[in-house]
């Protein structure tokens, strides 16, 4: 009878080395393929969105209101975005009292009755039902303020002027009017813009779409402008 040869402590050990090499050498390659498929996704996510907008604009003659129904006057994520371009606009259900002001139930009034859609269809899995429940100030400066690091929360009773539309990176994108540029910070053109001169702000007449990237951080001017790997539609 033939004797099978097993290996050697020696032989394994060495095995062992080669596929660690192997994997070692490989990690940063998937590591990369991984970003690059997300942030394609994201951008493609942005293109989506725009033409979603585009729709609502055309037929209510209006751009969805910025941020999103917080405490403080920010333009956190994109909770107006979402309840605009997904559920039907019912002036009923906009408590006045809640509001600093009346703007948000006079724009339902306005739009509701040219209201054509939904204009877009979100999976669950791409929608944060609790928004930036930390609320400050709605704009990610640290992995601590990310609503990541919160949870993502459930549908059944959040605020559906808060649910966000999260980009690949599983982070809100931050959209703002470009009616609100000044007041919730727009991104600004580089002084030495061509541009600059004349248009203080990126997409001077219709509206800002950002993904901090990433490190899910996305700080607008006059702080320190974009992060190199924030993704936009500007």
């Amino acid at each position: 009878m033939k004797k099978i040869k097993a290996f050697t402590l020696l032989e394994l050990v060495i095995v062992v080395m080669i596929i660690g090499i192997l994997s070692a050498a490989l990690l940063p390659v998937l590591t990369n393929q991984v970003l690059k498929a997300r942030i394609a996704r994201t951008k493609n996510d942005i293109r989506v969105l725009e033409t979603a907008i585009s729709r609502f604009k055309i037929d209510t003659g209006e751009y969805p209101p910025s941020g999103s129904d917080i405490t403080d006057n920010v333009a956190t994520g994109n909770g107006y975005l979402s309840r605009f371009l997904r559920h039907e606009p019912q002036a009923m259900d906009v408590d006045v009292g809640v509001h600093e002001d009346d703007d948000i139930y006079e724009f339902i009034m306005r739009i509701q009755e040219y209201w054509d859609g939904p204009y877009i269809e979100v999976p669950r899995e791409q929608l944060d039902f609790e928004g930036y429940p930390d609320q400050t100030e709605g704009i990610a400066t640290s992995l601590d303020e990310t609503a990541r690091s919160t949870g993502r929360g459930e549908p059944a009773g959040s605020d559906p002027n808060n649910q966000q539309i999260l980009d690949a990176f599983r982070e809100p994108f931050r959209y703002i009017n470009h009616n609100d540029y000044e007041e919730y910070m727009g991104t600004e053109r580089d002084p030495d813009d061509p541009f600059a001169q004349t248009e203080t702000y990126y997409n001077a007449q219709t509206f800002q779409i950002v993904s901090g990237g990433q490190d899910l951080i996305s700080l607008p001017a006059p702080e320190i402008g974009l992060d190199k790997d924030d993704i936009t539609n500007f």
